[in-house]
């Protein structure tokens, strides 16, 4: 150890007061540490950085990549996904070479050590290599190591150290700074720091009409949003409130995202637009993306995008539209919606029922089958949610004394299959030709199509890769695991002509559903002496007048006619 003292006193580039007191500190206290040889120090590697061969001062050992992170600990210490739980710049690190689809190169250096040796092999590999954030080296560690506490279980760790006279005055100067409290004039100078002045310029002339202290400041003083105030700024949309806005002071700029990176990010996901005139459909200008659109028509590139996705009529006074959009999407996906709120709703006899079968656990026959869930509940005074996650899960647990399954046997037969019957008609062509996209790889040596595909997902399990990587690399013109990606779009004909969505489906609610009967009137009947209370003219109206659960009332009258419900028999009334 006095030759990692020797390397950094005598190496002014490397040589630190801190890390040399440190070591100094540890070798003079190594009797208060863990002396079991289980700890060992290691360090992470970046794969993404350029190869080589990487020296560093005391350390014999040669790396291919460079290191950015040292650590000390024992058992899986040194796994990566450890040091993802946490925010900060290792684990933002660690995450960018994930995306490059690389893992951090783990190495031990030093095994089989104790747990004092493995912190001053720690705090000379990071003097060593040099901390990132004090511009030494490339370190992620934020300190100069030799703390923490000790991963062994039962480890006294630094129990029973006690602290220099100089260690306590600078304990006390630090908390005595993180304690100290702010004065209303420093709080004041705090808010005047971060405020951004900015201009009101009126759009026609250019003059400014008004200047303020700050955007929230213009918001109450204008009523218009501080947000859209700032989007204007940076450039995002171009006026808020009928007014441009700028800031007073231009070399500060804002903490948001510059406008040239949103055009990066817009260029590489870009799609073509058309703008149209709203009263002959004729085709104006075709613009390369929305926020190309919105810098030569200053209309706002989110109204735009709206009018492409069918959520507005227009915007700017023009009708806009996707080059690459299917013909097929305005009316088929508006019944689309329509279908899927028909088929959420419940409607008798609609669904097939299974009935449900109570078992015996000791000899495993079926004592009783009933129609359903409620009805196995209702039974026997268990509560069917029970019985019904029973059924879900396929449990052979026990519930009530006995066991729930499932039986073959169908309830409730329907007439129509209303979820197949619609889907085949949104499976029907549109007139004018569906655009399909496919998916070409490509070699990129010769350029010749190895393989089309008919989606990203396709493509993703017939090469064992990501469907979500596909989509990012799609005719960007780069290699994704040694093949280009590009899109292609072609016209499918149609099969026959456009049908009548609503009519169709119109119909088909219209065809009578099996079980579905004429109201039958239902008897409230006195238990003590079976007088008939009451009469009503359908199962709702007494479930509704009594307080009642209509299915609780259903089941008894079809299959418990002598159970008591409510403090009332009940029984189908008699023509």
């Amino acid at each position: 150890m006095e030759k990692y003292l020797e390397i950094l006193k005598s190496d002014p580039v490397r040589y630190r007061e801190n890390s040399v007191r440190l070591i100094e500190e540890l070798i003079a206290e190594s009797h208060i540490y863990d002396q079991s040889e289980v700890y060992y120090t290691y360090v992470y590697l970046d794969p993404t950085a350029e190869k080589g061969e990487y020296k560093y001062i005391g350390i014999d050992q040669i790396f291919e990549y460079p290191i950015f992170y040292v650590g000390k600990g024992v058992k899986y210490r040194f796994s990566v996904t450890q040091h993802t739980r946490k925010e900060g710049t290792l684990k933002n690190k660690i995450l960018k070479i994930r995306r490059n689809n690389n893992e951090p190169i783990v190495i031990k250096l030093y095994d089989k050590i104790s747990e004092y040796m493995a912190f001053i092999h720690e705090a000379f590999i990071i003097a060593a290599v040099g901390r990132r954030d004090l511009k030494l080296g490339t370190t992620t560690n934020l300190t100069d190591g030799g703390e923490g506490p000790s991963g062994k279980k039962g480890s006294n760790g630094r129990k029973g150290h006690k602290a220099s006279d100089e260690t306590k005055e600078r304990m006390s100067v630090s908390g005595k700074a993180l304690n100290r409290k702010i004065t209303p004039e420093h709080k004041e100078k705090l808010k005047k720091s971060r405020q951004r002045a900015v201009h009101k310029i009126d759009p026609l002339t250019n003059d400014i009409l008004e200047t303020f202290e700050s955007m929230h400041d213009a918001e109450n003083k204008t009523g218009i949003h501080h947000g859209n105030i700032c989007a204007v700024c940076v450039g995002t949309i171009p006026f808020a409130g009928g007014f441009k806005w700028e800031l007073v002071d231009k070399t500060r700029p804002l903490n948001t995202m510059s406008l040239e990176r949103r055009k990066q990010i817009s260029e590489q996901f870009a799609r073509k637009i058309r703008q149209i005139d709203i009263k002959t459909g004729k085709n104006i200008k075709v613009f390369d993306s929305l926020l190309v659109a919105q810098e030569e028509t200053n209309i706002d590139a989110r109204r735009i995008s709206e009018v492409c996705y069918d959520q507005k009529e227009s915007a700017g006074g023009f009708l806009w539209e996707y080059l690459d959009k299917p013909i097929l999407n305005r009316r088929k996906h508006k019944y689309m919606r329509m279908i899927k709120d028909i088929l959420k709703k419940p409607r008798i006899g609609v669904t097939v029922a299974k009935a449900v079968n109570k078992i015996d656990p000791n000899s495993g026959k079926i004592i009783k089958t009933y129609k359903t869930i409620d009805a196995a509940g209702l039974d026997n005074s268990i509560d069917s949610r029970k019985i019904g996650y029973i059924l879900k899960t396929n449990s052979d647990k026990i519930v009530g004394g006995f066991i729930w399954k499932l039986s073959d046997k169908l309830i409730l037969p329907i007439k129509l299959d209303y979820k197949k019957l619609i889907l085949d008609i949104l499976r029907t062509p549109v007139v004018g030709g569906n655009i399909v996209r496919y998916i070409h790889k490509i070699d990129p040596s010769d350029g010749k199509v190895i393989a089309i595909y008919s989606s990203n997902i396709k493509a993703a399990n017939d090469n064992n890769i990501d469907s979500r990587r596909i989509s990012q690399y799609l005719n960007t013109g780069k290699t994704y695991k040694g093949f280009k990606w590009i899109t292609i779009y072609k016209e499918v004909l149609p099969i026959k002509p456009r049908p009548d969505y609503k009519k169709i489906i119109m119909d088909i609610l219209k065809e009578p559903i099996l079980g579905r009967t004429k109201p039958k009137n239902v008897n409230k009947i006195n238990p003590d002496n079976d007088e008939i209370i009451s009469t009503y003219s359908s199962i709702h109206k007494a479930a509704t007048d009594n307080n009642i659960s209509p299915r609780w009332l259903t089941e008894v009258l079809t299959d418990y006619p002598s159970k008591i419900l409510k403090g009332f028999k009940w029984e189908i009334a008699k023509n």
